[in-house]
């Protein structure tokens, strides 16, 4: 009995009511990691089926997955993030790209309407500068006269 007590933490002299009291504050305690460790297991069940639904697509092994990150959730996530597939390919279409003559077409005809846009400013407006009827149009079409686009 003095070997029960001593590993209860009690005195060789303790009651037999200590020796219940420490006995019943054994089991609480024990009960209540049980309970915490139950509540704990089923929050990473939950967190497991909600990453494996943001990333169905990309797990192969579902249960596999499952018992790694029941295991261990950082170390699952880490190694899915290492092992995701490439992304896909962009596929250049040839025919809608631009060539120099293009470019420089474009240009000319922006520059041609923006002459003309200025013309007119200048011709409604007797006496304004080209400075002024530039601003003016800059102000009025500010995309046409966008830097950058030429």
């Amino acid at each position: 009995m003095e070997k029960i007590l001593l590993a209860l933490g009690l005195g060789a002299d303790a009651t037999e009511d200590e020796a219940v009291a420490a006995i019943t504050k054994l089991l609480a305690d024990l009960k209540a990691a049980d309970a915490g460790a139950s509540a704990q297991a089923a929050c990473r069940a939950a967190e497991c089926e909600s990453f494996i639904a943001a990333n169905y697509a990309g797990i192969g092994d579902e249960a596999g997955f499952r018992k790694a990150y029941e295991a261990n959730p950082v170390a699952a996530k880490t190694a899915f993030a290492a092992c995701r597939a490439a992304a896909p390919q962009t596929r250049i279409d040839a025919s809608k790209a631009k060539t120099p003559e293009t470019d420089a077409a474009a240009g000319a005809q922006r520059r041609n309407k923006q002459g003309a846009a200025i013309a007119a400013c200048r011709a409604a407006n007797p006496g304004m500068s080209c400075a002024e009827a530039e601003a003016a149009c800059r102000r009025n079409d500010p995309e046409l006269f966008a830097y950058g686009k030429e």
